[in-house]
């Protein structure tokens, strides 16, 4: 999908920067689409790294706020390492 994109932005038709497409001309446009099988394969290889990165944005976010909580304290010396 992403490589039609420029042809799909070409194909738009309207004014004030709101372009519309039709659902003739995206219909006309093979796309191929992998079996249910590779796409259960691809998923379950897929969805813990998914999983993963969440748990890692989360981390960060913990982080991030103990270090803004701390910092201030270690710069006034009223947190001593």
């Amino acid at each position: 999908m992403l490589e039609l994109e420029p042809l799909f932005s070409r194909m738009g038709v309207g004014s004030t920067n709101q372009l519309e497409l039709g659902r003739a001309d995206i219909g006309s446009h093979l796309m191929l689409t992998p079996t249910l099988v590779v796409q259960k394969r691809f998923h379950d290889q897929v969805w813990p790294l998914f999983n993963q990165v969440e748990t890692l944005a989360q981390s960060n976010t913990l982080l991030a706020t103990a270090r803004d909580e701390l910092l201030p304290k270690l710069m006034s010396g009223a947190l001593q390492v």
